[in-house]
């Protein structure tokens, strides 16, 4: 597939930040590879079905993010999932491309 999900975070209409961690936690063990550089992690489920995670650190706290652009997603349902693990413990959004609505995360206080 050749289209891209979005994950930003947001509080009170402004970008906001959540741990990297929670990113890591999602995506375990199916993180592969990690170039620092580009910011880009490499998301494989078998060998025909991968995904690069782009991820948006704090530019001052690189264990941050505000979210992640996910580039070729896999119609595999454990990306989904890890989605849905995101979604649920921050206050984020994921855009899709096409007729998708975007899914919203609400972080509980």
């Amino acid at each position: 597939m050749s289209f891209e999900a979005y994950l930003n975070c947001f509080e009170d209409g402004e970008e906001s930040y959540f741990p990297t961690s929670i990113v890591e936690d999602a995506f375990a063990p199916f993180v592969t590879r990690r170039e620092p550089e580009f910011t880009c992690w490499v998301v494989a489920y078998d060998d025909a079905s991968s995904a690069d995670l782009y991820l948006n650190f704090d530019p001052g706290d690189a264990s941050r993010c505000s979210g992640f652009t996910v580039a070729r997603p896999p119609d595999d349902p454990r990306l989904y999932e890890a989605l849905w693990k995101i979604l649920r413990v921050t206050s984020s959004v994921v855009y899709c491309a096409g007729e998708c609505p975007p899914m919203v995360g609400r972080a509980k206080p």
